[in-house]
């Protein structure tokens, strides 16, 4: 078959980042025997007569689309994407009117149903990875009912066949990375993310990754991880890159390998990745600087112990400052992300929040930063324990499908901390302003 492959805007304030999950998928599909083609809405924003071009010019027998996000996750800025993908979902449409159109991304899964409730264009659905139940899909496209994790309209309801079992990771084909263009990503220092394993072991209140990823961790072989680098490296001259895993360092042996890997074989490249501060260790932090990491970002998103164990973090308030101390030793740079009137929140726990902060700043001076526009109130999203939380202490109701975004800020401190954010929100604002003056190709409307 000839499958064109469509990338919506992610909608994000930073850069965009490469499609990785089409790669994969394009890559398991020419396994299969498909031709593959891909269109990325990111370059090019704005411009439906490029899309309109390449579905006509393709003249594709099935059309995937991945959703990547759903929402802008900014203060002040929290606008409904709903509308951008269905213009997107529309055009393509208007182009082909017979081609099956199958979405899939983490965006569309986590509100699988409610999409397809939104977007009429939408003809199929694969929940979770794809590698394997997209090109099983298109082998039986009349029978979608009888794979995994696949969802269909049926007389004018939605069914869902349920989760897909996870699949093995490093053993199928690699991304196809030319599907898009490498070089354009390449510009900036995260537009390039490489995986090197797949799945989460935390059990954060407010994370929908369980759901989506599910817990079974999957690591990929060092080898394979570097040998992808290099490949990067040698097609399109990749000089800095970040690992896509959820946690980087868990387990710690298997950072250890692959940072040992990218040394032995002499990659000069400039990496960073999310990391866990509990366990962490000088040694390896050291390893992963002569390596090529430049800094590691952390979310605790709380920095108290009660809150700490509320939302299932696995970590203690020695372990942040034990990992402050750790990059103050190794001359490690380090990016923290924190949420504020969550569940738990007490004047107590927001002033350990600002003890914290300050201390580590006079720590490690310009080496500590605050990952964006840190301070966030607490999206609530399906298929969490934050969910039931919220439903459980009267925030929202059991049947609310939180595609509109809903936050857990209850009174009395939201009143307290209303012109906080929205003071931070015009810091934001205007500090994208200005990179906007200083580099007017990040601009993204």
């Amino acid at each position: 078959m000839r499958v064109l492959l469509v990338q919506t805007k992610t909608l994000l304030d930073e850069p965009p980042i490469f499609p990785l999950g089409l790669a994969y998928l394009a890559g398991a599909l020419r396994a299969a025997g498909h031709q593959v083609y891909g269109h990325d809405c990111n370059l090019g924003i704005g411009d439906s007569r490029a899309l309109r071009r390449a579905v006509v010019t393709v003249r594709p027998d099935v059309i995937g689309v991945s959703i990547r996000n759903i929402k802008n996750a900014r203060p002040g800025m929290h606008l409904s994407t709903v509308q951008e993908h269905q213009a997107v979902l529309r055009t393509i449409r208007e182009q082909a009117a017979n081609a099956p159109i199958v979405v899939g991304g983490s965006g569309f899964s986590l509100y699988a149903q409610e999409l397809m409730k939104e977007i009429p264009e939408i003809d199929l659905g694969v929940f979770g990875e794809g590698e394997q139940t997209f090109p099983a899909l298109l082998a039986d496209l009349d029978n979608p009912g009888s794979l995994e994790g696949v969802l269909w309209r049926d007389d004018g309801a939605i069914r869902f066949t349920g989760r897909s079992t996870p699949v093995p990771f490093g053993l199928s084909e690699r991304p196809a990375w030319g599907l898009f263009d490498v070089r354009a990503y390449a510009r900036e220092p995260m537009g390039i993310a490489v995986q090197a394993k797949r799945g989460c072991a935390l059990d954060c209140i407010h994370c929908s990754n369980h759901y989506l990823f599910q817990r079974t961790l999957r690591v990929r072989e060092p080898g394979q991880v570097v040998d992808e680098l290099e490949q990067l490296v040698r097609d399109y001259g990749l000089s800095a890159f970040m690992f896509a895993d959820e946690i980087f360092n868990h387990p710690r042996s298997h950072a250890d390998a692959i940072a040992e890997e990218m040394l032995r074989r002499g990659l000069k490249l400039r990496w960073t990745g999310w990391f866990k501060e509990r366990g962490l260790a000088e040694e390896s932090v050291m390893l992963w600087r002569r390596a090529g990491c430049q800094a590691m970002f952390f979310s605790p998103d709380v920095a108290s112990d009660e809150l700490l164990d509320l939302w299932g973090k696995g970590l203690r308030e020695e372990d942040l400052y034990h990992a402050v101390e750790i990059l103050r030793r190794t001359g490690m740079s380090g990016e923290w992300n924190f949420m504020i009137n969550g569940p738990g929140e007490t004047s107590e726990s927001l002033a350990k929040l600002g003890r914290f902060l300050l201390r580590s700043k006079l720590k490690l001076g310009g080496r500590f930063r605050l990952n964006g526009c840190f301070v966030l109130v607490v999206r609530i999203y399906p298929h969490t324990r934050l969910q039931a939380y919220a439903v459980e202490h009267g925030v929202i109701e059991a049947d609310d499908d939180l595609l509109e975004p809903v936050y857990y800020n209850p009174a009395p401190m939201s009143s307290r901390i209303a012109p906080l954010l929205a003071a931070l929100g015009a810091v934001w604002r205007t500090r994208q302003f200005v990179r906007v003056l200083k580099n007017p190709a990040t601009y993204r409307d």
